[in-house]
């Protein structure tokens, strides 16, 4: 019987200018399991702990070091999502790389090999469980043979499994308790998605509006690289991040200040912890800049941003230098905004002659040059009683 292609993959329309291309997302589609065994010892030499974060992979081709983030993978149910490195090998089989087209085919006799073999993104154990492939049993599990760890395959003449066992599930990922009950909330054994990822628990966007007459100024954007000057007021901060973050605990921390640490002013929740991409992985707040205090504002200011997802101890923090190529938890500080909350000073004075129109005179008027005046903004203030200048504040 051939086996089910499970590799998913979604179409996601990406609209430039008047064309639409399809972008391809992939991803694997597999029961997981929950590994518990809290105070084991993983094929890392990772020793388990309590809620831990960390996922089993039926294959150490992609095992990562212990305590490392140099392989990890995207796990996703429903709309919440969470990255994890991958820190053992299983479940059932240990060489079964189902992510490659040529897999590893280690202890499958000829037989099996043309009756059935599973397609990629297809576990043997799921295989093997649904259709009895191989004979219902594990392919390439290790057992302790005379106090030695040794892989015996299954023997289909004798029946002599060796170190295989019988499949009584199709599982074609393990996870972590803290992966499982936390970061997905899973009550039961239940069908994921996931892939191997370069994202890391960290920010992904930084976006700060404010309103002014009516407008919306975009005071920071880390995608688009737009900025405008903060003033008194009202501010909204919007952190969207790479995963299913930690709500509880007072988290996230989002403040901003002249010099370090930068925790000065701290943001309050509006909105609060809600969805763009996946569940919980945007906070919104606010903060409000007030007048007469611009020794504490004006100038160039640095967010601080502490958040966590749902990893033991806490949570693991977000990477704070926001690179992928290794993994750096703590305080991120990568984003600044500039605030001006001085009211513009009248640099130069020009005093108008009076002028008769229609036998009707003006009174004297003033104008003055605001200190943005390089914008091309004029700033025009009546200095005598009773002056008819037009004025224009910008």
């Amino acid at each position: 019987m051939k086996s089910e292609f499970k590799k998913i993959i979604s179409v996601v329309l990406i609209v430039t200018g008047s064309l639409v291309f399809p972008a391809l997302v992939f991803s694997y589609n597999v029961l997981a399991t929950r590994e518990g065994l809290v105070g084991g010892i993983t094929a890392n030499q990772h020793v388990i702990v309590d809620d831990d974060w960390f996922v089993a992979l039926p294959s150490g081709e992609r095992l990562a070091g212990n305590n490392r983030w140099n392989h990890r993978v995207r796990v996703t149910y429903g709309n919440r999502s969470i990255i994890a490195p991958v820190w053992d090998v299983g479940p059932w089989n240990e060489l079964d790389n189902y992510w490659v087209e040529n897999r590893n085919t280690w202890g499958v006799d000829e037989y099996s090999l043309t009756h059935g073999f599973p397609a990629i993104g297809v576990p043997m154990a799921q295989q093997s469980y649904r259709n009895g492939w191989h004979y219902g049993y594990t392919v390439s599990r290790t057992g302790i043979v005379n106090g030695q760890y040794v892989r015996i395959p299954y023997d289909p003449i004798t029946g002599n499994p060796g170190t295989q066992r019988r499949v009584t599930n199709e599982a074609g990922i393990d996870l972590a308790d803290g992966v499982f009950l936390n970061g997905l909330r899973l009550q039961n054994n239940a069908w994921v998605n996931w892939d191997f990822t370069s994202d890391l628990p960290m920010v992904k966007k930084v976006r700060l509006i404010q309103q002014r007459e009516g407008k919306t100024i975009v005071i920071y954007d880390s995608k688009t690289k737009e900025s405008n000057s903060a003033g008194i007021g009202t501010v909204t901060f919007k952190i969207e991040f790479t995963e299913t973050m930690r709500t509880n605990n007072n988290m996230p921390e989002i403040s901003f200040g002249l010099s370090s640490p930068y925790t000065q002013h701290k943001a309050t929740a509006s909105t609060g912890w809600t969805r763009t991409t996946y569940e919980y992985d945007t906070w919104i707040g606010i903060f409000n800049i007030p007048e007469n205090k611009s020794e504490d504002y004006d100038g160039t200011n640095t967010i601080s941003i502490v958040a966590r997802d749902w990893g033991p101890n806490g949570g693991n923090q977000i990477d704070q230098d926001e690179n992928t190529s290794s993994y750096n938890p703590g305080t991120d500080t990568n984003h600044k905004i500039y605030i001006d909350t001085t009211p513009p000073k009248i640099k130069k004075v020009g005093i108008f002659p009076q002028e008769k129109v229609e036998g009707t005179m003006t009174t004297m008027g003033a104008c003055g040059y605001s200190k943005d005046y390089d914008t091309g903004n004029i700033v025009s203030r009546p200095l005598v009683r009773e002056c008819l200048h037009l004025v224009k504040i910008t």
